[in-house]
């Protein structure tokens, strides 16, 4: 029975040993530490500083990677007008959160969207810092349905790869939680094709469970049920077909033109750095985690948005002058059919000097409406405080500051601003009822004095008082205008 005993027990010390020394290896430093990598957001809609936004748009933000849903509320995600919370509701789908106001916006106003660092992934990665942006109103609703502008397989194409990916561009952003599988479908004679639907920047996604049949036509259904960010459904169906090929498709998309260009110099500082592919992309790959701009070993904080073949890197704010940047897109970019770029695709570029003054230049319209003038010179120092005054003609009214043709929110006839880069602005005018004017005579001049309430020019309706006051020797008699007597009127 003893022998027994030892016997196990020299079995038992090999194990602890092995345990011991697996233990030590990680601590040592031979299996590596996992990095843990924040979620950012990708981009939003209203875009930061946006203008002129329908007062019954939902504000929608794109994460890097998909979150955990449970952590996006109405305490996580929030609009804020001044110190006033908006009331509303929040969803969230595939990689997308939405928030909707309860009751439209007011207009004309500046309001503040903030993304908590509450917000987690499904590893339970939290943001790294609270993401906050503001746009304005405009001032009114936005009733124009939105449409379906093009789509990959393309109408009636032929020889489509068996592993596509079947993909929708909308005309405006949608609301991402009315495209599901419901609304976006896919069928093969009367039978459904099963499979995913995601939805990203503006482009939606039918990614089939597997491989499509050979030689086969299918048919793409988006409904009406779809909506855009302002509730307003797409008034038909759209459907279309195409025809499978014989295979899949395993070439990998390519990077085939950057702006800027490799190794340019002289960029501007506010550039937005745009990447073309050789083929459609799938949308929901091409994200803040692999589309990044760093500068050196410092990355920028910024949104993308990917339209057609195209993805866009907007920074939070304007780069450096006089430095590097390297943009990067990463091999976890993917095709309709799944494919990964084969290496990831790198350039830098170089940005301009560092721009010394800015200018503002005025016009009027129309010229004969009135005069544009501006506090200083036109040239200003950057961070400088501007102020535009735009002064009616007679017989016109101010209306607003238009630049590049769109109205400037919120900006009276007066308006002041911190100069951050040229800026050209018009100052529109209406043309209105003409003022009346108010002339005054005394007779004798030496019998006295005639003033009136204002400065001699009034609107229609306006209530105007003269007053006579004679000099010592001399009284009121009475008030004449074009030689007859004005009946009852007192010296006031």
């Amino acid at each position: 029975m003893n022998k027994m005993k030892n016997y196990s027990m020299m079995w038992l010390i090999p194990l602890l040993l092995v345990v011991i020394i697996a233990g030590c290896e990680n601590r040592m430093g031979i299996t590596s530490t996992p990095v843990i990598k924040s979620p950012t957001v990708s981009s939003t809609d209203p875009v930061n500083s946006a203008t002129d936004v329908a007062l019954n748009q939902k504000i929608s933000a794109t994460f890097s990677w998909a979150m955990d849903g449970s952590t996006i509320t109405t305490s996580t995600f929030t609009l804020m007008q001044g110190t006033t919370p908006v009331p509303g509701f929040v969803s969230y789908k595939g990689t997308t959160a939405t928030f909707a106001p309860t009751n439209s916006l007011d207009p004309n106003t500046l309001y503040t969207v903030s993304i908590a660092t509450g917000v987690k992934d499904l590893a339970g990665n939290a943001l790294a810092t609270n993401y906050t942006w503001s746009y304005i109103t405009g001032s009114a609703v936005v009733v124009t349905p939105p449409t379906v502008i093009s789509t990959d397989p393309a109408r009636d194409e032929l020889g489509v790869a068996l592993n596509k990916q079947i993909a929708a561009t909308f005309s405006k952003p949608m609301d991402a939680s009315t495209i599901t599988t419901s609304t976006f479908t896919l069928i093969q004679g009367t039978t459904s094709v099963s499979g995913f639907v995601s939805y990203s920047g503006t482009t939606a996604i039918f990614a089939p469970a597997s491989n499509l049949a050979p030689n086969i036509q299918y048919t793409a259904t988006i409904t009406n049920a779809v909506k855009d960010l302002a509730g307003n459904n797409m008034i038909n169906n759209y459907v279309w077909k195409f025809t499978t090929g014989t295979s899949a498709v395993i070439t990998p998309p390519t990077v085939i033109s950057t702006d800027p260009a490799r190794d340019e110099l002289g960029v501007a500082l506010n550039k937005q750095i745009t990447a073309t592919f050789s083929k459609t992309m799938d949308a929901s790959t091409i994200t803040t985690a692999t589309f990044t701009l760093m500068q050196s070993s410092t990355f920028v904080a910024g949104t993308v948005n990917y339209v057609g073949t195209t993805a866009t890197y907007i920074p939070s704010s304007n780069l450096l002058s006089n430095t590097i940047y390297t943009a990067t897109i990463t091999t976890g970019a993917k095709d309709l059919s799944g494919n990964s770029l084969a290496a990831n695709y790198v350039w830098s570029f170089t940005t301009i000097t560092a721009i010394t003054s800015y200018k503002v230049g005025l016009t009027s319209n129309p010229l004969a409406g009135g005069v544009a003038t501006q506090s200083g010179n036109g040239t200003y120092n950057p961070g400088s405080s501007v102020t535009v005054t735009a002064t009616p003609n007679n017989g016109y009214t101010f209306s607003s500051w238009k630049e590049n043709g769109t109205v400037v929110p919120g900006a009276n006839a007066s308006y002041t601003f911190i100069i951050s880069g040229d800026r050209n602005l018009e100052a529109n005018f209406t043309a209105g009822q003409s003022q009346y004017k108010v002339g005054l005579t005394s007779n004798p001049l030496a019998g006295g004095v005639a003033t009136q309430s204002g400065n001699g020019l009034y609107n229609p309706g306006s209530s105007v008082t003269v007053t006579a006051t004679p000099n010592n020797g001399y009284s009121f008699s009475s008030w004449k205008e074009n030689g007859t007597v004005v009946p009852g009127a007192n010296a006031s």
